[in-house]
């Protein structure tokens, strides 16, 4: 993916409408920003622009509206192009990237490919990225997005094209610079700047921000990169661009690089060096990760060896620490990618890891409540597997069955699903309106609201300014304004969340996530209720039931405990065929029964890969996850839908516990046999068996 030719004119066989905001704004809008139109002027094309402004976030977009591509074609390539500059002398050198998206007709998105991110300068500049469909049906967007936004930021664009492939030649992505000697017994190193000598040139950070460290008696050479947390509980160095630009099937690579803590908070975080193979178009296709390293103060080896899945894909490197917090921090040097076996031979590939003993039931308090939220008293913090099953349980569980035969099941950390905070003391102030009042909270100044039209947010306080310790806010179609530290959002609530007993209600009652100010959600819970986290599957236990979605039109007008209310029924969905016999009511728990062998369960081996360790050890803790805490009813979807609840994907690095996803979604892992078909091989033993659940009371 690459800057495209310089501009000058809409490419011919364009499909957007308005491409060149002659005539108006019409057919787009803006995510996180405001579109006006600017002209007369000198446009690259007639002679008006579209300026888009930021409004919140640390990201705003250009999209068309509707999508250009209403009904797409399996295997059909399209290529999108446009031109952009800075809108203003704040945002020169801000980065901005244009996207093709792929949805569903329900508005799932199936893949979303990213051009190179381009600065933004004074003059206008080319974006360029091509996309090939991957199903028939479904539609497919464009948008132009600035990240790194702060108050004040805008840009402007013209000729936003989209064409079929083939009209507008590529332009191949730059090859990296030639790459520096690394003296080691493991034969030449591939890496660009490996060992940060000349800067931090070809390298940059997810979730993080770098520094280089020097001089000093480094590994190699005088310096080092510093990697430091931003945002999210995991944060990675990468090459930048890839380093190999263009793979040969079933050649080996070997990976190494030195590591160490960069302070006393850091020591004993894991850190993990991952190879990681992509296709053209960006899709991840394999990736393998190094044995996880408890950082100490001193440099630490890491290597993994990986060998190359298909032909003209790229190579990358990272390393990458989970379980991070704000402050921690690691240094990294000397980054060795070499070609075969490395010279010095690799450890052997480990077997996978056995299946993890559970831990004990913690005692009262003894959990991070950030981790394990409200008190243990709690509904869905209680197990289920000892309790009797509901009059009703056949007729529920029949239906739930079929809706499973009907529609695929989906594991969703990209749609409608909150990202998690912790404000810290050392955290800025923000207002919010909380049950009509203004309220305060302390939020990272790099937060942002989750996904989909619901936008959801929840941000801790373990110290709150004042409403005391473990006070929860909980926002529905929330926007954070940074600049004048603000939250707005249709609904909002404070919960305390702590796990430890003590009450810390106003009204005397126990935190079993009700809101003490404001409301909650649809239930009247807040979404952390039953919301799988990685903190879950990392600790090889779960410890409260999962929540999940059922299609609207399976719902009574009733609730019960956990839930306090419902937003759903059949009526507001516009009506059933489902007997009332196979309705849920809202807050109903379901359990697998003990007879399903959970450490037999197989997660599907995605294309291109031998393997599916990760995603099997996934399904294997939701699955026992589910005989004793359950899972519990606390929102509707489409008809016949069933959706587990995932963390957004913003504040949980899923593929460092849960392995790969596969269209934006773990859905294919927990699928069984009877499911439609999705391009997966199964057999009785893959996934959660649907048909096995029962309704407990």
């Amino acid at each position: 993916m690459a800057t495209g030719p310089a501009a000058g004119a809409v490419p011919a066989g364009n499909l957007t409408a308005n491409p060149s905001f002659e005539s108006s704004a019409a057919n787009w809008n803006s995510w996180q920003g405001s579109v006006s139109r600017v002209g007369p002027t000198a446009a690259p094309d007639g002679q008006f622009l579209a300026r888009v402004t930021r409004s919140s976030g640390s990201s705003y977009t250009l999209n068309d509206a509707p999508a250009t591509i209403s009904s797409t074609v399996e295997g059909d390539e399209y290529t999108a192009t446009a031109t952009v500059r800075a809108g203003n002398p704040q945002s020169v050198g801000r980065p901005v990237t244009i996207t093709l998206r792929e949805r569903t007709p329900d508005g799932s998105t199936v893949r979303q490919t990213r051009s190179s991110a381009v600065t933004l300068g004074a003059g206008f500049r080319s974006l360029q990225v091509s996309a090939r469909a991957l199903s028939s049906g479904n539609t497919l967007d464009v948008r132009i997005s600035q990240a790194s936004a702060i108050g004040g930021d805008a840009f402007e664009a013209d000729e936003v094209a989209v064409v079929p492939a083939g009209a507008i030649p590529q332009t191949p992505d730059p090859e990296p610079s030639d790459p520096d000697p690394a003296p080691d017994d493991g034969g030449e190193n591939l890496t660009a700047n490996p060992s940060f000598e000349s800067g931090l040139t070809g390298w940059s950070s997810w979730q993080g921000s770098l520094s280089r460290l020097g001089p000093f008696d480094a590994p190699e050479g005088q310096y080092a990169a510093r990697v430091t947390r931003s945002t999210g509980t995991s944060y990675s160095i990468h090459d930048t661009p890839a380093t190999v630009g263009s793979l040969s099937g079933g050649d080996e690579y070997t990976a190494r690089a030195s590591v160490r803590a960069a302070n006393a908070g850091t020591v004993g975080r894991r850190a993990t060096l991952i190879i990681r193979e992509r296709a053209p178009d960006g899709q991840v296709v394999d990736q393998t990760a190094s044995e996880p390293l408890a950082l100490t103060g001193d440099f630490q080896a890491l290597q993994v060896s990986a060998t190359a899945v298909g032909s003209g894909n790229t190579l990358d490197v990272r390393v990458s620490q989970g379980d991070a917090s704000s402050g921690d921090a690691f240094d990294v040097d000397r980054f060795m990618l070499t070609a075969g076996g490395g010279g010095a031979s690799p450890p052997p590939a480990p077997t996978p890891p056995p299946e993890p003993t559970p831990p004990p039931e913690p005692a009262a308090g003894a959990s991070s409540p950030e981790q394990l939220p409200y008190d243990p008293q709690a509904l869905f913090n209680r197990q289920v597997s000892g309790l009797a099953l509901h009059p009703r349980s056949g007729a529920i569980a029949a239906n739930i069955a079929q809706n499973a035969r009907s529609l695929r099941v989906n594991a969703s950390f990209d749609g409608e699903v909150p990202t998690v905070y912790v404000g810290r003391t050392s955290d800025p102030v923000y207002t919010v309106s909380v049950g009509g009042r203004t309220e305060r909270v302390r939020v990272p100044s790099d937060a942002r609201a989750g996904s989909g039209s619901d936008r959801p947010l929840v941000v801790l306080n373990p110290q709150h300014p004042d409403h005391g310790r473990h006070v929860e806010l909980r926002v529905w179609r929330a926007s954070i304004d940074h600049s004048s530290r603000t939250i707005s959002g249709s609904s909002s609530g404070f919960f305390h969340y702590n796990n430890d007993g003590a009450i810390l209600n106003p009204d005397g009652t126990r935190s079993i996530s009700q809101a003490f100010a404001g409301n909650g959600t649809g239930s009247d819970l807040s979404y952390l209720a039953g919301l799988l986290r990685p903190s879950d599957i990392t600790s090889g236990r779960l410890r409260h039931a999962v929540r999940i979605a059922i299609g609207c039109n399976d719902f009574t007008d009733f609730f019960v405990a956990p839930a306090a209310k419902t937003d759903q029924s059949a009526t507001r969905c516009g009506g059933s065929s489902t007997p009332s016999s196979g309705k849920v009511d809202m807050g109903m728990r379901l359990r697998l029964p003990a007879g399903v062998n959970c450490d037999a369960r197989l997660a599907p081996v995605l294309p291109g890969r031998n393997e599916s360790t990760r995603e099997t050890q996934f399904l294997r803790i939701l699955c026992r996850g589910i005989q004793e805490y359950g899972l519990v009813v606390l929102d509707g979807t489409g008809t016949d839908g069933i959706i587990l609840y995932m963390e957004d994907e913003a504040t949980a690095d899923w593929t460092q516990v849960a392995g790969q996803p596969l269209y934006g979604s773990y859905g294919y892992i927990v699928r069984d046999s009877t499911t439609p078909p999705d391009g997966m091989t199964r057999t009785a033993l893959h996934g959660i068996p649907w048909g096995s659940l029962q309704v407990v009371r």
